[in-house]
């Protein structure tokens, strides 16, 4: 065991003393990679960690560390980490050539995420993934794609933050404002490449107050990175018609599915590029980037 711990030891000297310049940067532009220089192994030091198998032991080691380093910043969800790295002693010290993080049944605050994968943009990322929380040492850029199912779109719209969005709509006629409306009891469904939607519609204007039930479509637009409803259509072309001062007031309220930049830290960019629904699933695409020298 004592030699064996010897090997490990003299291979990742090994690997810090054949290092080469190739990476790195002090100050990058947002959504950019690092630019400058970071030393690296050199392909010879690499090559003697694979054939000892260092490489493998240690990506096993950093993976765990990074999911559980994760897993503390969610509330609920599985999470599976796969880092590319370089070499055991660039890996130890916190240099990858690349990751892929994927995610099942995420939950954040009242974001539900069925799916979600991330993927690293850059060829070479620096951080301290021993310390609680992860320092980043060179910029985090990153493409993701997520998924939310039927499920998870129902208990977004379970949730207080929805709930309370759909509380007090003011109802306008030109400049005139007429009353306001609560959304209650609300029963989405997504089918067919549409957003469904049950609820019952209580108008108050005092002293009156009028509870009917309604059935409507709606879609999703992304507007400054939050997911809004728009195109509100109520089911039958008569209620269309006769209601559409309602729908229209709803649309003009930006009725807010969830905004991204409420998970965005400091010195950081997350961004939603494409959305939209398929099938019975909403389907999102974007970037995630945050600078150097900043806690993740």
């Amino acid at each position: 065991m004592k030699k064996i711990s010897i090997i490990f030891a003299s291979i990742i000297v090994c690997s810090m003393f054949f290092q080469v310049i190739v990476f790195s940067s002090p100050n990058t532009a947002p959504n950019t990679c690092s630019s400058g220089v970071y030393p690296i192994s050199s392909h010879v030091s690499r090559g003697i960690q694979r054939i000892f198998g260092v490489n493998i032991l240690t990506t096993w080691a950093a993976e765990a560390i990074i999911k559980n380093q994760i897993l503390k910043l969610i509330q609920k969800g599985s999470v599976k980490v796969n880092v590319k790295a370089y070499s055991a002693g660039d890996l130890f010290a916190g240099k990858v050539k690349g990751f892929e993080i994927s995610g099942k049944n995420i939950v954040y605050n009242d974001i539900y995420i069925s799916s979600v994968k991330a993927q690293s943009l850059c060829d070479f990322t620096y951080f301290d993934y021993k310390k609680t929380p992860a320092m980043l040492n060179s910029p985090l850029f990153l493409k993701y794609e997520a998924e939310i199912k039927n499920k998870e779109f129902q208990k977004i719209f379970a949730s207080d933050t929805l709930k309370n969005a759909l509380q007090g709509i003011p109802i306008n006629m030109g400049f005139l404002k007429i009353g306001e409306v609560d959304i209650t009891d609300l029963k989405p469904n997504i089918a067919n490449n549409k957003i469904n939607m049950k609820a019952n519609l209580v108008y108050k204007k005092t002293p009156f107050v009028f509870k009917f039930p309604i059935s409507f479509e709606t879609a999703i637009k992304v507007k400054n990175d939050k997911i809004l409803l728009t195109n509100f259509k109520f089911t039958t072309e008569e209620e269309s018609n006769d209601l559409k001062f309602i729908t229209n007031s709803i649309e003009l309220n930006n009725i807010n599915i969830f905004d991204l930049k409420t998970v965005e830290k400091e010195n950081s960019d997350i961004n939603i590029k494409k959305i939209k629904v398929v099938n019975d699933r909403i389907f999102l695409e974007g970037t995630f980037w945050q600078q150097q020298n900043t806690i993740f």
